[in-house]
Parts: C-alpha cells; sequence; structure tokens
C-alpha cells in the first residue's frame, strides 16, 4: 500500500511547509488520496487509514478464483454468473474518505492553488488522461476511477464523457509524458517501491495482463509485462537526470501492493520522513 509516499508528503514536506516550493501534483492510483489529503493538510489522518483501516476489510483475496472466472466468461460469453467479485473493497475505502472524522476536506481541497491532476486510463480511445481534482466537479468520483484498478477491480467511472480506470501497472511513472508537459522543471517521484524488479514481478504481470484482458479487450495480454520493461527504461532516465529525483523506500523494507502487516505498513510509513529530506535538498540545490 502506497503509506510511504503519503509519509512521504504529510510528515516530511508538510512539516518542512514545501507548498509554496510546488508548481504540479501528479496522483496515480492511491498517489491521487495521498495528494488530496496533503493538500488538505489532514495530518496524520490521511496515512492512519492505510494502517488502520485498510489492514483489514480491504483486501478479498478468497474472491481472486472466481472472479478471475467470471473475468473470463464475460470476456467470451458476454456475461458471468452469480454477483460481480472484486479483489479489494473500493467501496470501503470510498466510505472512510467521504465520510467521518477521516473523510476528505472537499471544501479545502477546492482552495488549492495547486494543481492535482489524477491519472486515469481512458479505456475506449485507449490513452492516458489527467484531470485536475481542484478543478473537477466530483473529486470523489474522480479518485475512484483514479484507483479502480484491473484486474483486481472491474468496473469504471464516467469522468468527462469517457469511462475510465486505473492502468497504472501498463506505465507507472508516466514518464514520457510528464517530461514533456514540464520541459524546463525540476520533476519528483514519489515510487511506494523498490526499483529492483526481478523475474517472478514479470510472472505476475503476465498473468495480471491476462486477466484485464478478460476484462476490457482494449488491454492487451502483454501490456503489463510491456509496462514492466517500460518502468526500467523510466527508472534508468530519471536516475540519470540531474533534473528529475526518484526517492522510494529503502531495500530493507519489502513493499507490497496489497500489504496488510501493520508493523510493517508502519515501518514504511517512517520511512518516509527520512526520503521527504532529500527533496527538500534537490529543490532547494
Amino acid at each position: 500500500m502506497p503509506v510511504f509516499s503519503e509519509r512521504v508528503l504529510g510528515g516530511g514536506l508538510l512539516k518542512a511547509n514545501f507548498y509554496n516550493r510546488i508548481g504540479t501534483i501528479y496522483g496515480a492510483s492511491a498517489g491521487a488520496f495521498n495528494g488530496a489529503y496533503f493538500l488538505t493538510r489532514q495530518f496524520p489522518v490521511g496515512p492512519s487509514i492505510y494502517y488502520d483501516d485498510l489492514v483489514k476489510n480491504f483486501i478479498l483475496a478468497k474472491n481472486i478464483p472466481f472472479g478471475t472466472f467470471q473475468r473470463f466468461c464475460s470476456r467470451y460469453f458476454g456475461c458471468y454468473p452469480g454477483k460481480l467479485r472484486h479483489a479489494i473493497d473500493l467501496d470501503y475505502v470510498m466510505g472512510i474518505i467521504s465520510a467521518g472524522y477521516k473523510a476528505l476536506d472537499l471544501a479545502e481541497l477546492k482552495k488549492s492553488n495547486i494543481p492535482l491532476f489524477v491519472k486515469l486510463w481512458d479505456i475506449r480511445n485507449r490513452e492516458w488522461k489527467f484531470v485536475d481534482a481542484i478543478t473537477y466537479q466530483d473529486p470523489l468520483r474522480l479518485f475512484k476511477a483514479a484507483t479502480s484498478i484491473v484486474p483486481y477491480y472491474y468496473s469504471s467511472e464516467n469522468i468527462n464523457g469517457s469511462d475510465c480506470i486505473d492502468l497504472s501497472l501498463a506505465d507507472s511513472l508516466c514518464l514520457d509524458i510528464i517530461r514533456a508537459r514540464h520541459p524546463n522543471q525540476k520533476i519528483i517521484f514519489i515510487y511506494n517501491y523498490q526499483q529492483k524488479i526481478n523475474n517472478m514481478f514479470m510472472l505476475i504481470r503476465l498473468a495480471e495482463g491476462v486477466v484485464a484482458n478478460f476484462c476490457y479487450k482494449e488491454i492487451k495480454r502483454t501490456c503489463f509485462v510491456k509496462g514492466l520493461r517500460t518502468l526500467r527504461r523510466h527508472l534508468k532516465e530519471v536516475n540519470l537526470d540531474p533534473r528529475m529525483l526518484i526517492v522510494n523506500p529503502p531495500d530493507n523494507l519489502r513493499a507490497l501492493s496489497y500489504d496488510t502487516d501493520r508493523e510493517r505498513l508502519i515501518a514504511l510509513y517512517e520511512a518516509g520522513v527520512k526520503e521527504s529530506e532529500k527533496i527538500v535538498n534537490f529543490v532547494s540545490a
């Protein structure tokens, strides 16, 4: 879970009152939530959602076998048996951020003078879209679309007339797009995982791509494997470019996408403070 990036933002950059040094924020997947809670200065409420609330009731691993079968049926027979099963309970997450004492302060978010571009994949047009949550009329719908991660969640949200999902596994950084949009500015990536990519990741991404294709024919089976190759290239380019910086958890802390180990999540959370210092130094140089 992306608790590391939440701590980098809320624990480090917020305390450093870094807002006047930021031109634009981009949020992919749950990073969109993190960016929003950073802009509303709701700390430590935002990060506590990861290690207090999402360690239970969010990951539905038992649904994966039958859910995969449902996606296969949907792709090849046009229907599926029973009620559609997801591997994550996104409605549970949306309930937390929309109501109660941990709810995102939407009124405060709208006051932000820093754009928060949320990364989406347009299914029909097969292209990336970046929509500003500050000006969009329904930010919660936007955030739900950004976290509708295929193949674990099989549903889309209509954003500006297009059905959109989270396809970040196909291009985690979108470096080419962001670099083109900001050719003369420093660019910082907060990456929630270690940079080393092993062969096991390739096998997992291949399986995920096959099931994603069951969900939407517009997604190629090999797109996630190609996404890992793109990620390797992008990580190398970022590390070599003096106007770019990437921060990620230390190698001794294994970061998992759907981790429910509270102690490990808290350790990742705390690691974000030290990494935020690198950002402050990089921008100040």
